[in-house]
């Protein structure tokens, strides 16, 4: 695995703990289970997986 593809899977696995751990955190009031469906917090946890999808997507061809 090269530099860029770790990088990759960095800021993939970053993005999508950002958003596990940003939702309880600065969510107020209550914490309830539905706070992890909002709309950006689903947009960081795709963008994380399709990061390392591709990542690793690549990294299997070549």
């Amino acid at each position: 695995m090269n530099t860029t593809a770790r990088f990759a899977v960095i800021a993939g696995v970053a993005l999508i703990l950002s958003a596990l751990i940003y939702t309880p955190l600065f969510t107020p009031g209550p914490f309830r289970l539905s706070d992890y469906f909002r709309l950006e917090l689903v947009v960081y946890m795709a963008l994380g997986w399709i990061f390392l999808a591709v990542t690793f997507a690549a990294t299997e061809d070549g």
